[in-house]
């Protein structure tokens, strides 16, 4: 009969700790949730501290604000472009930097706050505009013929690869020209805030008013809402 040594038994140990998935109770006034995460996942979503010499993990208190919102399964995806986002700026601001490593957190940060002001006007789902954006100007690194200076995040009047497109006074400009592009297909009601989009007169009004039906109109690619839709899941799943 062998006898594992005590270093082989701790090292078996750790391997089956790692496949484990453990269980922490966040506890809040009048209020607690149950987690299930792995400890050793690389998300920054639990952080460790030592008490009494014990390594205790708790949720990092940048996310806090996300509590109950990161409970939103992919399976729920949002199909009307005209309802209430579920991510926060920080959520947003880190699904960003996630896929491009060059963006500095503080310009993803207001990126994402400037989308969730803008589309709040005018009662477009932020996640849903966010995330277009990410799949049209990849993730800001700009691949196509619009250039970052441009401050066109959603491919306004560039019909092809050669065609630049339009261009905004400033990022705040160019992020409420796509909100109100997205409403003007989405609803028909009057857009809030002064029109921007130099190409919202070419649009039917409520023509496309779920993700879905961008595709054909937004882009004739028939994969268009495959692949906004596969971005919200990554999103949600974060």
């Amino acid at each position: 009969m062998k006898i594992v040594s005590k270093k082989a038994g701790l090292l078996i140990l750790i391997l089956l700790i790692q496949q484990i998935s453990l269980v922490f109770t966040y506890s809040a006034e009048k209020s607690s949730l149950i987690i299930e995460r792995n400890v050793f996942s690389s998300l920054p979503l639990f952080v460790a501290t030592n008490v009494h010499g014990i390594r205790v993990y708790e949720l990092n208190t940048y996310f806090q604000d996300d509590i109950e919102r990161w409970k939103v399964r992919t399976s729920n995806l949002p199909a009307k472009i005209m309802t209430e986002g579920k991510r926060s700026e920080k959520f947003l601001a880190y699904f960003l930097t996630k896929n491009n490593k060059k963006i500095d957190n503080r310009q993803a940060l207001s990126l994402a706050q400037i989308y969730i002001e803008e589309a709040k006007m005018e009662g477009v789902n932020h996640d849903i505009a966010f995330t277009q954006m990410c799949h049209e100007t990849g993730f800001l690194k700009y691949t196509g013929s619009v250039r970052p200076d441009q401050n066109n995040f959603c491919g306004l009047g560039a019909t092809n690869e050669f065609e630049r497109g339009d261009e905004f006074s400033s990022v705040r400009i160019g992020i409420r020209a796509h909100i109100q592009h997205l409403k003007a297909y989405a609803d028909q009601k009057e857009i809030m805030t002064e029109l921007v989009d130099t190409r919202f007169k070419f649009i039917k009004r409520g023509s496309a008013q779920t993700v879905q039906e961008l595709t054909g109109k937004w882009a004739q690619d028939t994969q268009y809402n495959f692949k906004i839709d596969r971005l919200l899941k990554d999103l949600y799943s974060l």
